[in-house]
């Protein structure tokens, strides 16, 4: 997720001393991988200023991390309705839609988005899967191979979904390149005996 503590908005202007401090508990407390002691001290926080919109993204994110992916909806748009301009909220929201499978919604936020952050790695992502899950393949693989230019190593793994366009257009020597530097970067994840699978299957695993 993006912009997950830091960033100053218009809106925290007026955050009391009480509810940064709060905020810099819940920090620390992250830090003691202690989710539940994070999520109390930014409750306590955004009690104390309800306009403190990096306190709002950051229990938008613990919330969507947790797969609690309409709760996280919610707080990145508080977040928003305190500050329209805050982009990670804007962003983060764009994933939370995409994970609820609200996709005609999640193409509106992750094009605003892309617009407002054109070299953001993780707008290009989730803007391609929008299109991806609409069946727009040519503006999904526009997108994709972006975040890949921008982030090769990025966290949604765009070469996955950025493949099956190639396969599914019969192109399987860009298939095979983007798999290939999936599994260089992403040798150990849950996905990489899945992509070996998909390579050996056509043949290319060792082919240069």
């Amino acid at each position: 997720r993006s912009g997950t503590f830091g960033g100053v908005s218009a809106a925290e202007l007026s955050v009391p001393e009480k509810a940064r401090k709060e905020y810099e508990k819940a920090y620390r407390r992250l830090g003691k991988k202690d989710l539940a002691g994070a999520v109390a001290h930014l409750e306590k926080s955004v009690r104390l200023a309800p306009r403190f919109v990096p306190a709002w993204n950051v229990l938008g994110t613990l919330a969507y991390q947790s797969g609690e992916f309409a709760r996280a909806e919610s707080r990145f748009r508080e977040a928003l309705k305190h500050d329209p301009e805050y982009y990670p909220a804007l962003v983060n929201l764009g994933g939370a839609l995409l994970s609820q499978n609200r996709i005609p919604e999640s193409l509106e936020t992750n094009l605003a988005a892309a617009r407002k952050r054109p070299d953001d790695a993780l707008a290009h992502a989730q803007l391609g899967l929008s299109y991806y899950f609409l069946k727009r393949p040519e503006e999904a693989a526009r997108h994709l191979e972006r975040a890949i230019e921008l982030d090769p190593a990025h966290f949604s793994f765009p070469q996955l979904p950025l493949a099956d366009i190639y396969l599914q257009g019969k192109d399987t020597v860009s298939a095979a390149r983007v798999l290939r530097q999936f599994l260089s970067l992403h040798p150990d994840s849950a996905q990489a005996p899945a992509v070996r699978k998909q390579l050996e299957v056509l043949g290319i695993l060792n082919r240069d």
